[in-house]
């Protein structure tokens, strides 16, 4: 059967990838994740800047325009060439781009860390523009899924939540009803683990309903394993397919989840600047408590004035800091000049 889909639902889908990229990427993972994204999250301009999942998804965009199929040596050192640490590429990736971008094949650097390779998402955030390149030609689809992912997730979880997000994106193009969309999608489920879970989703689109946030993490899980992410972001994707774009994303925000733990500067950056800013602040501080605590038990004092030190760091001198030492701490080729 052939499909007529008009334009606007490939350039949805590519919008859409970017800005639930961008939008919720501040909301992800814990303090100190979200403190760093507070940091570089912004363009100078105060614009959102987009992570990793959208750089990699360009890349992979940029790669099919020009190629019309995926030659993985070359897509690999695209990949590669456009890594930033800046991005939030997570440890992994971090690890393996830094590996082809030293010679090394992406065949050995893929399984370099992991020996049956990553079981992460990555795979499936940027799989979305396989789906619509390859949307009417199965057979090359399903090998374009596995060649994209295996060059940084060669993990068979991996690539099933890959194979997965693709063909609810295809689904969605085709205005499949949701239930029969899921039911499609478990018949070719191969794997237990995933079935489980793809039976969850489909019981909550047949009824229409999607659980709390909490339910959500307890029973899909959102976080940034394939398994706990693929199937609850398909039941997230398909209940609010036909609401505003704002509705799905206060949801989403809600579950606080995937987050690739930030790859941070280099630490020998990150100690001389935190050196910088507790060498004046305990200095200050000091001074200033001494008149305050100087009856105070030693072991009571010291405590008190590293209390106020602290906070000083958190909220006062290290945001500062790395704020104006952001071109510094990123590199002059980090810094993005149009998002």
């Amino acid at each position: 059967m052939t499909h007529i889909v008009p334009v606007e639902k490939f350039q949805g889908c590519l919008m859409g990838l970017g800005l639930g990229d961008t939008l919720c990427a501040a909301n992800e993972g814990g303090l100190i994740e979200r403190f760093l994204w507070r940091i570089i999250g912004r363009t100078k301009n105060g614009l959102h800047r987009y992570t990793d999942d959208t750089q990699m998804t360009i890349d992979l965009a940029a790669h099919l325009v020009n190629n019309g199929s995926i030659n993985q040596d070359v897509l690999a050192r695209d990949f590669a060439i456009n890594y930033k640490w800046s991005r939030g590429y997570g440890p992994n990736r971090a690890f393996v781009l830094n590996k082809i971008k030293a010679d090394i094949d992406w065949r050995t650097a893929s399984t370099s860390k992991y020996s049956s390779g990553s079981f992460g998402n990555g795979a499936a955030m940027r799989i979305p523009v396989v789906a619509l390149f390859f949307h009417n030609r199965q057979k090359e689809l399903s090998d374009a899924i596995e060649q994209s992912a295996s060059i940084t997730h060669p993990n068979s979880l991996a690539i099933t939540g890959a194979a997965l997000i693709a063909q609810a994106v295809i689904h969605g193009l085709y205005d499949t009803e949701p239930a029969s969309a899921i039911r499609s999608m478990i018949v070719g489920c191969k794997s237990e683990a995933f079935l489980i879970r793809m039976t969850f989703v489909h019981e909550c689109l047949l009824v229409g309903d999607i659980p709390d946030p909490v339910r959500l993490r307890q029973t899909l899980g959102t976080g940034t394993s394939a398994i706990d992410s693929c199937p609850a972001s398909i039941l997230i994707g398909m209940y609010y397919r036909l609401h505003p774009i704002e509705n799905l994303l206060g949801y989403v925000n809600k579950c606080k989840g995937d987050t690739s733990i930030v790859h941070q500067p280099p630490r020998w950056k990150m100690a001389l600047v935190t050196w910088f800013g507790v060498w004046p602040t305990v200095y200050v501080v000091s001074n200033l408590a001494r008149s305050h605590v100087s009856g105070w038990p030693s072991f009571l004092a010291a405590g008190f004035v590293t209390f106020l030190v602290v906070l000083a760091l958190a909220w006062g001198v290290m945001p500062t800091l790395t704020r104006l030492l952001r071109p510094w701490l990123l590199g002059s080729a980090d810094i993005p000049r149009r998002e």
